[in-house]
């Protein structure tokens, strides 16, 4: 069976008029080689598989040139490239690192404040910093008169019980009170303290007062009714009735 080609409108360009003025030979040459083209296409479709059609970054082809697979681009394939050749990617780490930097903050110049309250359970040390910083760690350290440590306690908290046990009532401790943040060294400070297990406070007048109920209604007689200590007193006093 020939082969028909489809003839080009004279006129339309230049190589197009060379088309039609040779346009026999070039029929001629075509049916003469049919049997060729015909094979070339039958070896076309018979060594070039079936892929499914599709846009994919990578490609595998053989030894032919026939493309035979298609996939995407994994991790493996990304070289490795300088931050500078990456868009935006330094701008992003600036910010980041400007608000790491203002959640652990250098600790420099930052004083360390404390504050101690005895009772019979032990000594609360409740501790802070000025200007207000972000700590990371805390770390209070107690020693006695003879420089030996009776309690040393690491915490995320500012707030620190040292147990009773460890601590002998009159006594005068050196307390080392020492911070860090994420990205700081430590920052210590020193604070002493005299220890009375006898301390009373709020609560040890209260108990004191409720083993005598004569006691307890006088008290919140006398005591203006906005005072907190009468309040505590009336609603203890009240609680035991």
């Amino acid at each position: 069976m020939a082969i028909t080609l489809t003839k080009p409108e004279a006129g339309s360009s230049g190589w197009a008029d060379v088309i039609n003025e040779n346009w026999d030979a070039i029929q001629a040459a075509v049916n003469s080689n049919k049997d060729a083209l015909e094979d070339m296409a039958l070896l076309v479709s018979k060594f070039n598989p079936t892929i499914t059609p599709g846009t994919k970054a990578k490609i595998t082809y053989d030894a032919n040139g026939f493309v035979t697979g298609g996939s995407d681009l994994g991790a493996d394939d990304i070289p490795l490239l300088p931050i500078s050749k990456i868009s935006g990617l330094l701008t992003r780490l600036d910010s980041l690192d400007n608000a790491l930097q203002s959640l652990s903050p250098d600790l420099s110049g930052v004083i360390i404040k404390a504050t101690f309250k005895s009772s019979r359970n032990g000594l609360y040390v409740k501790c802070s910093t000025e200007p207000l910083s972000a700590v990371y760690d805390w770390y209070v350290e107690v020693r006695n008169s003879s420089n030996a440590i009776v309690e040393a306690i690491s915490s995320s908290s500012s707030n620190v019980m040292i147990d009773g046990d460890s601590l002998v009532d009159g006594e005068t401790y050196t307390i080392k009170i020492s911070i860090r943040s994420a990205n700081s060294s430590w920052y210590t400070d020193t604070f002493q303290h005299t220890y009375h297990s006898a301390s009373i406070d709020v609560e040890d007048i209260i108990a004191g007062l409720m083993a005598d109920g004569n006691a307890m209604t006088l008290l919140a007689n006398t005591l203006s009714s906005s005072n907190i200590l009468a309040q505590k007193v009336a609603e203890a006093n009240q609680s035991s009735q």
